[in-house]
């Protein structure tokens, strides 16, 4: 992969950012956002454990910061992922541009953008499996995160599902470039395991909290 020109979203200010997303720059696009979302998700969550602090009657400490440790990592993940959609797009690009005059130079060209978007496909993947593991672990924020800031942890919550099961549609728009039937077929079942059952996970969460927060 060549080196990117693209500058790192987590270097850039918040109004410089959204005037990339929304002008006709190739990137950011859907991934990135996606990946910057899931990353307010976490830092939501990370929030909410700093403010409320250690209680081991709610959760034990080494659990406690295990959590917090953990919350913090991922958010500077999802940043990196948000660099990786935007590498893997650029690369894309590239593949396009390869000469295409000779019956060789046309296998290459075919063969580099197949596995192009493969790569591509790879980056939501990634922030899907770490947004469900993160979505995993959420409960026990949940049950340590105080009254105060419970909304936060609700609103965290709802952003790292919308980030899952958004990724989907940056899945499977490389999918229908990619020919190779069993990758697509994995990639498939792959999308089903990482969303099934999360419906019901942030409903269980979202009761819980709003609980707390009508209990007033």
């Amino acid at each position: 992969m060549t080196k990117t020109s693209l500058p790192s979203i987590g270097k850039l200010t918040v109004e410089q950012y959204m005037t990339d997303l929304g002008s006709d720059k190739p990137a950011p696009g859907g991934g990135a956002a996606v990946a910057i979302c899931a990353a307010q998700g976490a830092a939501l969550l990370s929030m909410c454990l700093s403010v409320t602090g250690k209680n081991d009657e709610l959760l034990p400490n080494l659990r406690f910061d295990e959590l917090l440790n953990y919350m913090t990592s991922a958010r500077r993940k999802f940043l990196d992922l948000a660099d990786q959609d935007m590498r893997a797009f650029e690369k894309v690009m590239t593949c396009y541009q390869l000469p295409k005059a000779t019956d060789e130079e046309k296998k290459t060209r075919k063969a580099e953008l197949q596995e192009a978007f493969k790569k591509a496909a790879e980056v939501p993947f990634l922030l899907m499996e770490l947004t469900a593991e993160i979505l995993d672990n959420a409960p026990d924020v949940v049950k340590a995160t105080k009254a105060s800031v419970i909304s936060d942890a609700a609103i965290g919550i709802d952003l790292l599902y919308a980030a899952l099961k958004s990724s989907r549609h940056n899945v499977r728009i490389n999918l229908n470039f990619i020919k190779d039937e069993t990758f697509i077929v994995a990639s498939e079942s792959r999308i089903k395991i990482l969303t099934s059952g999360r419906s019901r996970q942030r409903k269980s969460m979202q009761d819980t909290i709003k609980e707390t927060l009508t209990s007033r």
